[in-house]
């Protein structure tokens, strides 16, 4: 997600803020992630970042520079401002036809929808733009899909919630889902006629390959049984980042999704109550890599996801984490501004 922000009409401070979700992590040192390397590398400016939330690993980027917003709205003719109660599917996918639409829409439900589980069950999108989601009612309409329109907030956020059975398969059928999680959950209802709320990839996994059982994980969830399971995907990353290599936890703190030494250390400490994990000595820092049964979790993971691309072949093959070597970069030159 990316806003362009200008804090007065004329002013010499311009601010471009491009908002990343949970998808890398910087380590303690600041600046040495994936994205803020390669934004320095496309901008020619150092950018500066802060935690999205105590509670979430996503990054908010902040590049300062009057150059980028020109560019930014001159060449690529963004607007600046808020612009999500204003939103709206562009014309130019309207004219050509249904197909284009919906196709727009499996991108968009990609970024703000979700397969909701529980008692009620549905494909839900949310906006803030009341003349999107009146367009989202006519679409559902158009494909006689049942649905369901709601304010979710006095003054703005609508949803277009897909309800039934059939209302569901219909939906899911025209508007793909793009993102593993709401496959997976989608699958597990598929399946077993139920899915528990609140879950995250790998208690879907463990649902679909029959290693979890439904009744273990409806009852109500607590605050403490959220992050918990929160926590297990985060050893599911550290997993692996450690599939074809050993680490030491500098390396893990680069490489994971922990949020710290500290947290990467808890995750060591959980993986190996767990025996998923197992350490090398060593005459600086011990090193760790998988035991053979975090091997087999590995390739129980990879079953599913075999089950996840079935259903929407555009879904990438599961790979190992790739620890990409981003060399840091000085920003000592000046913005640069595209012709």
């Amino acid at each position: 997600m990316e806003r362009i922000l200008s804090s007065s009409p004329g002013c010499d401070t311009h601010r471009t803020f491009i908002a990343y979700p949970s998808a890398t992590q910087t380590s303690g040192s600041g600046g040495d992630s994936f994205y803020i390397p390669h934004l320095s590398n496309v901008y020619g400016i150092s950018p500066r970042f802060r935690r999205s939330s105590p509670r979430r690993n996503g990054i908010c980027v902040y590049l300062n520079s009057r150059a980028v917003l020109l560019f930014k709205c001159r060449t690529l003719g963004l607007s600046t401002g808020e612009r999500s109660r204003s939103v709206s599917i562009p014309s130019f996918i309207k004219t050509r036809g249904r197909d284009s639409v919906l196709r727009f829409l499996e991108g968009f439900q990609y970024a703000d929808g979700s397969f909701v589980c529980g008692n009620s069950p549905c494909v839900r999108i949310t906006t803030s733009s009341w003349k999107l989601a009146r367009e989202l009612d006519a679409t559902a309409d158009e494909i006689s899909v049942s649905h369901s329109m709601s304010r979710d907030h006095p003054t703005t956020g609508f949803s277009l919630r897909t309800t039934g059975e059939k209302g569901i398969r219909q939906w899911v059928r025209l508007v793909r889902l793009l993102n593993p999680v709401h496959i997976s959950k989608f699958l597990v209802w598929n399946r077993l006629s139920e899915c528990p709320p609140r879950l995250f990839l790998r208690q879907c996994v463990g649902l679909l390959l029959g290693d979890v059982s439904p009744a273990s994980l409806l009852p109500r969830q607590s605050l403490k049984d959220y992050q918990k399971r929160f926590l297990e995907s985060v050893d599911l990353l550290t997993l692996f980042v450690l599939r074809n290599d050993s680490l030491d936890v500098d390396g893990l703190v680069r490489e994971s999704v922990a949020r710290s030494r500290e947290a990467a250390l808890e995750s060591i400490k959980r993986l190996k109550r767990e025996r998923l994990l197992r350490s090398s000595p060593s005459d600086k820092q011990p090193s760790y890599t998988l035991s053979s049964q975090g091997v087999e979790l590995i390739e129980r993971f990879e079953e599913a996801w075999e089950m996840i691309r079935h259903e929407n072949p555009r879904i990438f093959p599961l790979k190992s984490y790739e620890r990409l070597s981003v060399p840091p970069v000085l920003a000592e030159e000046p913005p640069r501004l595209a012709n």
